[in-house]
Parts: C-alpha cells; sequence; structure tokens
C-alpha cells in the first residue's frame, strides 16, 4: 500500500477487510494495545459515542440507532458481556425517528451553553414527553437551576412519582425511578408546574449489574468547536466512561476551520475524556467527493493522528483506507451519499472497533 499520505486500496485488498485477516495495517492503526482489556467482566463498562450525523448512525439501515457503528458494537459487547440497557438516549435521538415523543409547549433552551447535548424546556403545566423503556426502573436527565420545575412520572398510566428538579444551577443531574416490574414499560413525565424542565434525554435502568453501557453523547449537523464549550463537556464526563470513542472531522473539514483550533479541540475533547482515567479511540471518517478546499481531509486526519500520537490515544484512519475519496468509498459500496457511510461502510467501521478492542 502507498504511503500514509497518497495510498487507497483497490476493491480486493479492501474486501480482505471482511476477510479474519487483522486489518488494522489499512487504516494505519496505533496504540491499540491501549484498549485491550478495557471491558470489566465482573462490572460495568461504560462507553461514550461523542461526534456527528455519522456516529448517530445516518444512512445506516434497518435503522439509524441499530445499524450504524455505534448500535453494530453496543448490541455486539452486550450480548457477549452482559446488557445494561440502552443506556443514555438523548432527546433528539435517533434522528427522524426520536425516542421521546413530545406533546405541548417546547423549545430549545440552550442557556446552559450544552450546545453538545442540548436541553429542551417546557413553559406551564400539562406538556408532556412520552417513551418505551424496558427495565425495572428509569433515569431522566435534566438540566438543574433556579428556574426548574417539577414533573410527575407514569408508567402504563399510573403514576409513580413527582420529582422536582429545582437546584443550583447545574448543565446535567438526573433522578432514577426504580421498583417497576422487570419487563416493558410505557413512561410519560407530566409537567406539573408553572415552571421549565430541561430534559436531555433518558436511560432505562435494568436488574442486571454487570455489562456494557454505551451512552450516546454525538449530535448531527456538530463540530468539535460545539462539543468542547464547559457545560458540555460537564454532560459527557457526568458518565464517567470507560472508553470514549471521539468521531468529529466530516464537518470541521466542511467549515474549513483552522488546523490549530480543530487540533485545540480535541485535546479539550481528550482531556476530558482521560479526566478519570479514561480511554480514549478517535476515529477519522466522513470522507467527501474530492473538493478544491485549501485544507484537505487528509490535513485534519494527520492532525488527527499526530494529537493521538501525543495523548496516547488509540486512532484509526476510516478515510486512509477510503482513499481519501469518496468515489473510491462509493465504488466499494461503503457510502451512502456525499459523506455518510452506507449500511455495509458502518459494518466496516464496526468491525474495525471491534479488532482495536481485541475482540
Amino acid at each position: 500500500m502507498g504511503s500514509p499520505l497518497q495510498g487507497s486500496v483497490t476493491p480486493s485488498q479492501f474486501n480482505s477487510l471482511q476477510t479474519d485477516v487483522n486489518p488494522l495495517s489499512e487504516v494505519r492503526a496505533i496504540n491499540a494495545d491501549t484498549l485491550k482489556g478495557i471491558i470489566n467482566t465482573s462490572s460495568t463498562t461504560v462507553i461514550n459515542f461523542v461526534g456527528d450525523s455519522i456516529m448517530e448512525g445516518l444512512k445506516a439501515s434497518p435503522n439509524f440507532k441499530d445499524g450504524g457503528f455505534a448500535g453494530l458494537l453496543r448490541t455486539y459487547l452486550q450480548n457477549k458481556y452482559g446488557s445494561l440497557g440502552g443506556g443514555y438516549t438523548p432527546y433528539y435521538y435517533p434522528y427522524g425517528s426520536p425516542s421521546m415523543i413530545f406533546t405541548g409547549s417546547w423549545n430549545y433552551y440552550n442557556g446552559f451553553g450544552t450546545t453538545n447535548i442540548y436541553a429542551q424546556s417546557v413553559a406551564g403545566a400539562g406538556s408532556s414527553v412520552e417513551f418505551d423503556i424496558n427495565g425495572i426502573g428509569v433515569e431522566v436527565y435534566y438540566s438543574q437551576g433556579a428556574l426548574a420545575g417539577t414533573y410527575d412520572l407514569y408508567s402504563d398510566g399510573v403514576l409513580i412519582e413527582s420529582v422536582d428538579t429545582i437546584g443550583s444551577a447545574n448543565p446535567i443531574n438526573s433522578h432514577v425511578t426504580r421498583g417497576l416490574s422487570d419487563g416493558p414499560h410505557h413512561i410519560k413525565l407530566v409537567n406539573t408546574g408553572s415552571k421549565a424542565l430541561f430534559l436531555l434525554g433518558f436511560r432505562e435502568v435494568t436488574s442486571n449489574t454487570i455489562g456494557v453501557l454505551t451512552n450516546m453523547c454525538g449530535r448531527y449537523g456538530t463540530k468539535t468547536t460545539d462539543a468542547i464549550p464547559a457545560n458540555s463537556l460537564a454532560c459527557t464526563e457526568y458518565f464517567n466512561p470507560n472508553l470514549t470513542i471521539i468521531a468529529y472531522l466530516a464537518n470541521d473539514s466542511s467549515i474549513q476551520l483552522d488546523i490549530a483550533t480543530y487540533t485545540s479541540n480535541l485535546l479539550t475533547l481528550i482531556n476530558s475524556a482521560q479526566k478519570n482515567g479514561g480511554k480514549v479511540l478517535l476515529i477519522a471518517d466522513g470522507v467527501h467527493y474530492p473538493t478544491t478546499t485549501p485544507l484537505t481531509e487528509i490535513q485534519y486526519t494527520n492532525a488527527m493522528r499526530a494529537v493521538a500520537i501525543k495523548k496516547g490515544c488509540a486512532f484509526v484512519d476510516i478515510n486512509y483506507a477510503w482513499g481519501y475519496d469518496g468515489y473510491i468509498a462509493n465504488a466499494l459500496s461503503y457510502l451512502g451519499d456525499g459523506v455518510h457511510p452506507s449500511t455495509a461502510g458502518h459494518v466496516y467501521i464496526y468491525k474495525i472497533i471491534k479488532y482495536m478492542l481485541g475482540e
């Protein structure tokens, strides 16, 4: 294969990645050893997914949540090591068909600066949100503050408890409701006062204590700049992850964010993820069709790789394997449109991550 700045793969070379041959050289992988043994087989392993619409799974089937590489990895790890439920599910996820259905007066709210994990607010009693879980309880995430209000939580039409979210300003807090019969439940939260609810998302609580928990902290349309405000970092840090998988490149490249700022933003994200000893995997994805922009995807990719070397993070370069060229990726059926991987593309990224984890 060619040099790291020039190589691309032929269809036959690329197809070899679907065999049992270790493909990590094809993606310029580094520091894979840092991820070995990260799954705790006697306790909880928490994995955060931080990134843009590719992280959310756009263009994957049968649906973005399950068919994207994050969903595929979640399913594999939970089947092997035990499931702790669907993990943190933000109100907007999955894209186009969110799990949380809102009724009444809800609006976007960004007063806490949570630009990566947005909140929504409601003023006036009676507005509600509904979603389904499978477990013995539910954890509801919200931004806390002096203007925050109260909600009633119903399970299958039965009032379970009332919760007060007022308190000192905090970009993320949560309340756990337990005691439900183990199984599927329909949850409804109803605003019971004149103040606002700043809801972020939910997590189903299961009876298991050993297994893998994955949290979707990515959002379509975002860039590294959206993910680094202090309150956004507080949200991702809240879950105290053992592993944070970061995939931010496509949108930064599209807006031609200067490389120095891009590098600085990545360092901020990594420092946050490593705060409590967590490991980090950086993924360079989002290959475009060739453009004439001054800053190329190769430059962003190599900036990410240099950051990984500096911080001792694991790194894989999907764009390199796909020739830094959307036409090559599309010809191999690994691109669903001009930037998002197809279902097969998501499968490929998922398999690379499995190799990095030693699976």
